[in-house]
């Protein structure tokens, strides 16, 4: 799966690389630079160049008067030209075009990132770049288990396992493609998931689940890419597409959802154990978002309290939604929950969510 842009240039110019690379990956781009020294034309320099060309999605020649000259920089050209892949030419530093390109690209659109022309162009290289980069990608399915670096999502994705639902293992989806979850949602469903699960049955059928990943089997605990609003419903209403109680439920942007650059979801079957966390508080909010990515599953028992009113209070209406968590089953962790909100326990602050006596 390309998983980069390859940066071509010679080391004359790393200085410029330093800062283009340090550019790109701020917007999301991931970037292979040969920054190791290793000598050209040994074994090990031709095996790393050609898997990381194999590996981009894009190359970057970096154009100087010294790059013109270096024998690797016109290996590496060579080898993207073989591979069909696309090549990019930035003009770094000279005076004269013809003086820094070679002369199969002397009539090549390039662009200007020289000096006082770097902040102003920038965003045409990154343009330029973002056409290259597909939509959504499927992972390789061949990879081995304890190979976890290769699973996760490339720079600007984020992975959707698809488990026994699709033919493939898994998917990458270019984050900022998306205005909202429908969209979203629509080609998942669409490209990958059609004739698996019915169409509009999201939430009765399947839902995304965040992928807890490998550190966190003593949790079994996922976020949910659902509104609140869904959790409150009696089981029965959750056996219907969410759609039909909601048809705006998903108008709202795939980072609203969790879904952002680098996060890791699975697609799964509704799950038997549900609770939920509701808090309007950002600095919580930040904390339960903590625990879908790290270790910190034991917060829960520390933070939270069951709690099941009878009606929403005046208070608890007010609360915005932010996340919803579900038990996925595995063996590890007993869970004695069943479909109860989970609202926040801090003595003082949060007085007004905790049940009165009576």
């Amino acid at each position: 799966m390309p998983r980069h842009v390859f940066i071509s240039y010679s080391r004359a110019n790393s200085d410029f690389v330093a800062r283009l690379s340090r550019d790109l990956e701020a917007r999301g781009i991931g970037v292979w630079v040969d920054v190791e020294g290793l000598q050209p034309g040994t074994p090990n320099w031709e095996k790393s160049i050609r898997e990381a060309i194999s590996r981009a999605f894009a190359m970057i020649f970096v154009a100087s008067p010294d790059s013109a000259q270096s024998n690797p920089v016109h290996g590496e050209l060579s080898i993207a030209k073989d591979s069909s892949k696309t090549i990019i030419p930035v003009w770094a530093m000279g005076d004269q075009w013809s003086s820094c390109a070679p002369f199969d690209m002397m009539r090549a659109q390039y662009v200007d990132l020289r000096d006082s022309q770097y902040a102003a162009n920038l965003d045409q290289l990154i343009d330029a770049i973002e056409r290259q980069r597909p939509q959504h990608m499927l992972f390789e399915s061949n990879i081995p288990p304890h190979d976890y670096l290769s699973i996760l999502p490339p720079q600007g994705y984020f992975r959707v396992g698809l488990g026994d639902f699709g033919q493939q293992n898994a998917v990458a989806f270019k984050a900022t493609t998306f205005s909202s979850m429908s969209q979203f949602l629509n080609l998942l469903y669409t490209t990958y998931l059609r004739g698996a699960v019915a169409p509009l049955s999201y939430g009765s059928e399947w839902i995304l689940a965040s992928d807890a990943g490998p550190d966190q089997l003593f949790l079994a605990v996922r976020r949910l890419g659902i509104p609140f609003s869904w959790f409150l419903l009696a089981e029965d209403q959750r056996k219907q597409p969410i759609t039909k109680l909601d048809s705006h439920w998903a108008d709202g942007s795939l980072e609203s959802f969790g879904l952002r650059n680098t996060t890791s979801w699975q697609v799964m079957r509704i799950p038997e154990v549900i609770f939920g966390i509701v808090t309007d508080d950002s600095l919580l909010a930040s904390v339960f978002e903590s625990i879908t990515d790290s270790r910190f599953g034991k917060i829960i028992e520390v933070l939270m309290t069951e709690y099941q009113p009878e009606e929403r209070s005046e208070t608890h209406a007010r609360c915005q939604y932010r996340f919803v968590f579900s038990h996925d089953g595995r063996e590890g962790r007993s869970l004695r929950f069943s479909e109860k909100i989970l609202v926040a326990v801090m003595r003082d602050y949060y007085k007004d969510f905790i049940p009165k006596p009576g």
